[in-house]
């Protein structure tokens, strides 16, 4: 049983991270610095977040972690995620969102 859920989440994550690099190389949105001029990394993900990592509420939502390893603040506005390459961008980042330089 465990085995199977290490498949079902790391299959989850490979999905996620190949419809983040499909979804921002092809939607080309904003100015500036984007996304897609510079690598915006998935770093962590929590697909079943049970009661591992509470947020600001108590309550314990999935999430995953941004990285931008360069030294320029990248705006990921517009810019998606999703578990379905074919239907990119089923959750999209709202207007003002930035990923800070390192971080």
């Amino acid at each position: 049983m465990r085995k199977r859920r290490f498949f079902s989440t790391m299959f989850l994550c490979v999905v996620l991270v190949a419809g983040l690099v499909v979804y921002v190389s092809t939607s080309g949105k904003g100015g500036g610095v984007t996304a897609a001029s510079v690598s915006v990394r998935l770093n962590e993900v929590m697909t079943s977040n049970k009661g591992s990592v509470p947020d600001g509420l108590g309550n314990f939502p999935d999430w995953v972690e941004l990285y931008n390893p360069s030294d320029k603040e990248v705006d990921i506005s517009g810019y998606g995620l999703s578990d379905n390459v074919l239907e990119g961008g089923k959750y999209v980042f709202p207007a003002g969102t930035k990923v800070e330089p390192n971080g």
